[in-house]
């Protein structure tokens, strides 16, 4: 299995000072005495005129926790309630129509007002396709729902990737994450959503999607020497073939210094042998902790 490094497009689209401004509602020389004193990053065209990608702009804003006075520079359109709650409504309406601007937008918009992926993956986007994917086995809707449902996944994994393209640039030296779903688990979902959380954390990530073998993850390890691996389990078809197996590749990760994360909705009926190594997560929040925590000790 060929295996490479998750790559996206970071947004071409760059801020002048003067749009950046206008995000937060500061003033252009704020903006150039922020750049100026290293707090900002921006690079100079030909011109010698300073410009900010989008990623670095929704870095700064995040960082220092500037409310978004007006989001339309960003290529964003406003929202005037960011809850948990505001966010799943509309998600539900997105992902339903297969409208995948708005999608986008409740997705960098949550983010660049600083909630975590994270949170974003274990609370409005899983209630969401767990509701729509229980469409089918409404009576007398089990076409449509597998539309919906199939229209849903293709919208949210179009805005996983665009939100992707929003995070800070990953140092080519950094720790790597590596993971999927395992075989007769074909959910694509899950393992992004992983993807994107460790990219979150610092993490350089490779995504090997669903129906990995266990040692497909075991040779991929031997070669990238990750600092984590992880495995998505979302289908109770998966449980048997790994409970065993699963022990056996965390003392393996054991000698290479890797951490073995295993997640997924079905992961908690794994049984409870454990390892040093071995962190069942219940939750995107819970495994991003520990990858930070790796992160701190190193």
């Amino acid at each position: 299995m060929m295996i490479t490094e998750t790559s996206y497009s970071s947004p071409s689209q760059v801020l002048s000072p003067r749009q950046l401004a206008q995000v937060i509602g500061a003033s252009e020389s704020s903006l150039k005495r922020w750049i100026d004193g290293g707090q900002l990053i921006a690079a100079r065209t030909t011109g010698g005129h300073r410009r900010v990608t989008l990623a670095e702009a929704i870095r700064f804003i995040r960082d220092h926790q500037h409310p978004i006075s007006d989001p339309t520079p960003l290529g964003l359109a406003a929202l005037d309630d960011l809850s948990d709650t505001t966010i799943e409504q509309r998600l539900d309406l997105a992902l339903r129509a297969g409208d995948g601007a708005a999608a986008r937008t409740l997705l960098v918009s949550a983010y660049a007002a600083g909630m975590p992926i994270a949170q974003l993956c274990d609370g409005p986007l899983r209630a969401v396709m767990e509701r729509i994917g229980e469409l089918f086995h409404a009576e007398g809707q089990a076409e449509s729902g597998i539309a919906i449902e199939h229209q849903a996944t293709s919208t949210c994994l179009q805005a996983l990737h665009h939100l992707h393209a929003y995070l800070p640039a990953v140092h080519d030296d950094a720790p790597v994450a590596l993971g999927g779903a395992p075989t007769n688990d074909p959910y694509l979902i899950p393992s992004l959503m992983a993807s994107v959380v460790f990219s979150e954390c610092g993490y350089r990530t490779f995504n090997l999607g669903p129906q990995t073998p266990l040692e497909a993850l075991r040779n991929a390890a031997l070669r990238q020497r990750p600092k984590i691996v992880w495995l998505s389990v979302s289908t109770s078809e998966a449980l048997n073939s790994l409970r065993q197996p699963l022990l056996r590749l965390a003392d393996e990760l054991a000698t290479l210094g890797s951490s073995l994360i295993v997640g997924g909705r079905h992961s908690h009926e794994l049984g409870h042998d454990t390892r040093a190594n071995l962190l069942r997560a219940r939750t995107l929040t819970e495994a991003t902790s520990y990858a930070r925590g790796l992160l701190a000790r190193r």
